[in-house]
């Protein structure tokens, strides 16, 4: 059906650079036709002009954690990373992290295990557990917090760029693990973080490094604002025409 349906000068839409390779291989593999496939981003949220963002970093430092919470989203890694800098009697260095999720059934006792290390260490002043957020109440909760953090474990190949673009829409420093996916939708230091891939002492590591000032919004602000740019929707309906016309 799949070979009836495409014609030759069809072209396909991916969001990510690895969507783009994946989707190529996969039908040159199938149908044995090359296809052209493009890249566009992930609109942001909201049209200009977009919220402004605070210069500095709270007082204390927030790290936001936010979606459907099952193991390969990694929250482990941050709640071990934070046991990590405890046991190194380095806990002025902890970070509050905001988690804010839900789960299945089937992932409840993973979210009722990271509950419990947390009080058994005595980390629930840094480490504090709520609701999974409605789409009008994540514009504040981006506001209260200085970095989101996406510590996804083995995610599929072209996952999570979701969460992503609510953060780049309200102009909020992203720190994440360094998948494929995150790669290709991240440049390391210039509009966010990556964090090699299930490695809490590299999680530990820049929650110190966060915590004496050694990253700085300021450094990461105009890279937040190129990103805006191109997945702005001017920017974007642009290319969409720009596809449709040739």
């Amino acid at each position: 059906m799949l070979r009836h349906a495409l014609q030759p000068n069809d072209t396909f839409i991916c969001l990510t650079t690895v969507g783009r390779d994946a989707l190529q291989h996969r039908l040159q593999r199938l149908l044995r036709r090359n296809f052209q496939v493009l890249v566009l981003p992930h609109l942001l949220y909201l049209d200009e002009p977009l919220p402004k963002r605070r210069k500095h970093f709270s007082a204390p430092l927030q790290i936001g954690f936010f979606g459907f919470i099952t193991p390969n989203k990694g929250l482990h890694l941050l709640i071990d990373a934070a046991l990590l800098l405890l046991n190194s009697n380095k806990k002025t260095y902890i970070p509050r992290l905001i988690i804010r999720g839900c789960t299945s059934a089937q992932y409840q006792p993973y979210l009722e295990s990271q509950r419990e290390k947390v009080v058994r260490a005595g980390l629930t002043e840094h480490i504090t557990f709520g609701d999974f957020l409605a789409d009008d109440e994540i514009p504040r909760f981006l506001g209260e917090i200085d970095f989101l953090a996406l510590p996804y474990d083995t995610p599929p190949v072209i996952a999570a760029s979701g969460i992503l673009q609510w953060a780049r829409t309200y102009g909020v420093p992203v720190v994440a693990s360094a998948t494929p996916a995150f790669q290709s939708l991240i440049t390391h230091n210039h509009d966010g973080i990556l964090i090699p891939n299930n490695t809490p002492a590299e999680w530990a590591t820049f929650f110190e490094r966060l915590s004496t000032q050694q990253i700085n919004s300021d450094a990461l602000s105009q890279g937040i604002q190129e990103k805006q740019h191109e997945a702005s929707w001017k920017s974007v309906s642009t290319k969409v025409m720009s596809i449709i016309q040739e």
